[in-house]
C-alpha cells in the first residue's frame, strides 16, 4: 500500500526545481527534523505519507543537505534513517528513490549487480 504511495508520489511530477534561495541550510535541517519526527522521533508509528512528500518533491541537492543535516544532528545519513525506519516494499522503494537523488550511478549499478546475480542463480539451476 504505501509502496504504491511513495509511487504514486514520485510519478505525479511533484519534484521541486532546485532553487538556493529556497532550499537554503536552513530549510535542509527543517526537514531533516520533520523527516525524523515523522519517522524515528515518533512515539507510536511511522507517517510515511509525510516523509514521502518531503522525499518526492524535494530536488536532489536538497536531498543531499538534507540528507547531510540528518547525519550532523541524528548520527546517520538519511539513507540509513530510511533503512532503519522502514521495511518490505517501502522500505526499498524509498531507498530507490533517495538513491536514485543522492547517488544514481551507485543505485543502478546496485539494481543491475542484483539483477544479474538472478540471471545466474537461474542458470546454474538447483545445486
Amino acid at each position: 500500500h504505501f509502496a504504491r504511495r511513495i509511487a504514486f508520489n514520485a510519478m505525479q511530477a511533484g519534484e521541486e526545481s532546485y532553487d538556493p534561495q529556497y532550499h537554503t541550510k536552513e530549510k535542509a535541517a527543517e526537514d531533516a527534523e520533520l523527516i525524523y519526527k515523522k519517522g524515528q522521533g515518533k512515539f507510536f508509528g511511522t507517517d510515511e505519507k509525510s516523509i514521502f512528500k518531503v522525499l518526492c518533491a524535494s530536488p536532489p541537492e536538497h536531498i543531499q543537505n538534507i540528507s547531510e543535516a540528518y547525519a550532523d544532528k541524528y548520527g546517520y545519513t538519511l539513507l540509513k534513517a530510511m533503512e532503519k525506519e522502514l521495511s518490505g516494499n517501502v522500505r526499498d522503494a524509498t531507498m530507490f528513490l533517495v538513491g536514485m537523488k543522492i547517488k544514481p550511478f551507485e543505485t543502478i549499478s546496485h539494481l543491475i549487480k542484483k539483477a544479474c546475480a538472478g540471471v545466474v542463480s537461474a542458470q546454474q539451476g538447483p545445486r
